[in-house]
């Protein structure tokens, strides 16, 4: 058969060329930008040429022709509100520690989802967004506010590198202040720490073996109840007197600690050494230094905090959470003198400057101390400068010589 010329034909508005090639039928068109050249295996005959015009080529443009519109449907989606933030979440799903994803998710459902359902992205406004945020506001503490401020943040940043808007509406609405209540990053409860009194009445309660245990461990290590719960005896070095933390267990999982900083090396106080060895003599035999009932390790520290709420309430003492047991232990080190670097370290901070922003406060020597590091200042430079009128002297005398 004498090679044909190139057929050219519209199907859908898509450009098709027909063309033969060892001895088949190809055809070529564009799609996505992209040019595709493809063989249909029919014989390049003029009957086949006309069935590659009739019935394969149309079915081709149709389904082209869907996709596109397909595409284009899901674009218009993404740019709603509620979509978009489908998939921001599936991806920040891989990024958080689940118990984050899932009070982030928790926070997204019940404050973000309500107001902007349905919106698109592009549509959304500052002034909006500020009578959003005044509206959490009537219920909700600044401190609050600023998380769900933080979550719609990430949303709109992810819609900018999607190209779906060209900058963050959120950019133009001041933040609510909050005031400093020497808050811990991830904790919302005021510092109320334990007095040394409170915590020797809490140990010498004798219900449960293994509160008194935990409870003096937090009170001498400052550690998180995720991270006691989660101590192997491996972790234990009675011998050099340390505490490995390099795990935390929440809601059943056991993962890696709150932060980078919170891998630690715990220097053990004569108080934890006491609890740890008298909780040796309880679970010392098995793998985990804390066990439940049923000697399994704790799925989370929830049984711990309700037994710890009982035995304030039974020693008439101010209920609080669990978690100021390791302000207890932050305060106690910080009146008593210690360096701040050091308990900084050892609390499993970033770097001081976290540490000092929490427990300022703590950080004032009542008169007598004061009075007394500041006798012991004077008298040392009084010592040195005695130090320096003998020298003087001497050299005096030596030059009359």
């Amino acid at each position: 058969m004498k090679k044909s010329a190139n057929t050219y034909l519209t199907i859908l508005g898509i450009k098709f060329t027909i063309k033969e090639k060892y001895g088949r039928w190809h055809i070529a068109f564009s799609s996505k930008s992209k040019r595709i050249s493809r063989s249909t295996g029919l014989e390049a005959s003029k009957n086949n040429l006309l069935l590659v015009k009739k019935e394969v080529l149309p079915q081709i443009a149709q389904e082209l022709v869907s996709s596109i519109a397909h595409t284009n449907q899901q674009t218009l989606d993404d740019d709603v509100f509620e979509v978009f933030a489908k998939k921001h979440f599936e991806l920040l799903q891989t990024t958080l520690r689940d118990h984050v994803f899932k009070r982030t998710k928790r926070h997204y459902t019940n404050h973000l989802i309500s107001f902007f359902k349905g919106r698109k992205l592009s549509s959304l406004t500052a002034l909006e967004l500020e009578m959003w945020q005044n509206e959490l506001l009537k219920k909700l503490k600044p401190l609050s506010v600023q998380k769900m401020r933080s979550i719609m943040y990430g949303i709109l940043t992810r819609a900018i590198a999607n190209n779906l808007i060209s900058k963050n509406p959120l950019d133009s609405v001041k933040a609510p202040k909050v005031n400093n209540n020497f808050r811990e990053i991830g904790q919302d409860e005021e510092l109320n720490p334990f007095t040394q009194q409170e915590i020797d009445t809490l140990i010498s309660s004798n219900d449960d073996s293994y509160m008194n245990n935990l409870i003096a461990l937090f009170s001498f290590s400052g550690m998180r109840p995720g991270e006691a719960i989660a101590l192997l005896w491996r972790d234990i070095n009675f011998e050099n007197l340390t505490i490995n933390v390099n795990k935390t267990i929440v809601n059943g999982k056991l993962g890696l600690p709150k932060t980078k900083s919170s891998v630690r090396t715990i220097d053990m106080l004569d108080g934890a050494y006491k609890a740890l060895k008298s909780q040796h003599k309880l679970t010392g035999d098995g793998e985990y230094v804390f066990t439940n009932s049923r000697n399994r390790r704790f799925y989370n520290h929830d049984v711990i905090n309700l037994n710890f709420k009982r035995r304030l309430k039974s020693n008439n003492i101010k209920v609080r959470p669990l978690y100021q047991m390791r302000h207890s232990y932050a305060s106690r080190m910080l009146k008593a003198g210690v360096d701040l670097a050091y308990i900084s370290r050892m609390m499993g901070h970033k770097n001081p400057a976290i540490t000092l922003s929490i427990y300022t406060k703590f950080i004032v020597e009542d008169q007598a101390v004061r009075k007394n590091n500041l006798n012991k200042v004077n008298q040392q430079l009084e010592i040195e400068q005695n130090v320096v009128s003998k020298l003087r002297r001497n050299q005096q005398h030596l030059q009359v010589k």
